[in-house]
């Protein structure tokens, strides 16, 4: 029938007709039919395809939490690897060794640095700035310098306004002001 859409309910159709063209009625209205596949799927392919989409889930959300266990994993044998190299005092308890921070050193670092002024550190395999970056051997001693330093803050790069040289060779440039030792400075850089 030419002027019967296809596919259409009749309340729906009498609605395209008078909204058409500033209410004007259209005489030669026609809907193009979908092609039959697409417009019912049957129901069995229908629930077929969630079914596998939700296997494809399950695989997946395991999949992640097969590789996040192993990986944890790793991180813990490797932290245990760490704690077991600590040096060990009395009872086996590990213990830091401050002692390569001298008493002298810490109260000239405190001398020069104002409260609050952004610090960091240069020192042999020490790397606050990225995780895992400093050896075990010398986290002792940093963290000793930050405690004793407070509340002066620990800062990465260009941030800092001073340098605090710990066991690592000063450099050539360094004022003799500055330094306490030819292996700890303490340097205004910014």
């Amino acid at each position: 029938m030419p002027g019967r859409p296809i596919g259409v309910d009749t309340r729906v159709r009498r609605r395209i007709v008078r909204r058409a063209v500033g209410g004007s009625v259209l005489r030669d209205v026609r809907l193009v039919e979908p092609p039959a596949a697409v417009q019912q799927v049957p129901t069995a392919r229908r629930v077929l395809a969630v079914r596998v989409l939700a296997v494809l889930t399950v695989v997946l959300v395991a999949g992640c939490l097969v590789v996040g266990l192993r990986a944890t994993d790793t991180e813990r044998a490797r932290s245990d690897t760490a704690a077991q190299a600590l040096p060990r005092g009395a009872g086996g308890v590990p213990v830091f060794v401050a002692s390569q921070v001298p008493e002298g050193f810490i109260q000239f670092a405190l001398g020069r640095i104002p409260e609050h002024d952004p610090v960091g550190y240069m020192a042999p395999g020490v790397d606050l700035c990225h995780p895992g970056g400093t050896q075990t051997r010398y986290v002792g001693q940093v963290f000793w310098m930050q405690y004793r330093l407070a509340p002066r803050p620990t800062v990465c790069g260009t941030h800092a306004r001073w340098l605090v040289y710990l066991n690592t060779p000063v450099p050539a440039g360094v004022l003799a002001a500055d330094r306490w030792s030819p292996m700890l400075a303490v340097v205004r850089i910014g």
